[in-house]
């Protein structure tokens, strides 16, 4: 049975490459085997080409007669995902972030009557619930800034969330 494969996937632009230039010659370019190359047309692998490899292996298709990149194509699809969900992270951020200031100074506006003389049992009740409220929008900041921690194969502290 022919094993499906997502368009634009990296197992999918080896598979793409190596059709047209042969998993022997595949396997030349890369300084691999052809038991790699054939590995790397696995989705279920997590093995793929180096940078370097990617270059030669998209250079060899192009020279073959291939129109395009597709492994160029491939990391730059990876690429725009992650970036993309970077970037969505820190809208979501902002959000809580702004969502969390504005429970603040309801629990501030709140909390100041009670330390006036004469304050009633509601003022205080009132303020503790928007202590409640201010407590579970600065657990969202933190669970959200938790996903800024996330590492990868770069450099700690650069991975996740860190668009520096």
């Amino acid at each position: 049975m022919t094993r499906l494969r997502i368009p634009g996937s990296i197992d999918h632009a080896v598979l793409t490459i190596a059709a047209e230039i042969s998993y022997a010659e595949a396997a030349r370019v890369a300084g691999r085997t052809v038991a790699c190359i054939r590995d790397w047309t696995n989705d279920a692998t997590t093995s793929v080409p180096s940078l370097s490899q990617a270059i030669a292996l998209d250079a060899a298709y192009i020279a073959a007669g291939g129109e395009n990149a597709p492994l160029h194509e491939a990391y730059a699809a990876k690429l725009e995902i992650v970036v993309a969900g970077r970037a969505a992270c820190a809208r979501t951020l902002s959000r809580e972030v702004a969502t969390a200031a504005r429970e603040f100074g309801d629990l501030i506006a709140a909390s100041l009557p009670v330390c006036q003389p004469g304050y009633s049992p509601n003022d205080a009740q009132r303020a503790l619930l928007e202590a409640d409220q201010a407590e579970s929008a600065v657990a969202a900041v933190k669970r959200r800034l938790f996903s800024f921690l996330k590492t990868g194969a770069g450099p700690v502290g650069k991975a996740g969330g860190s668009h520096r």
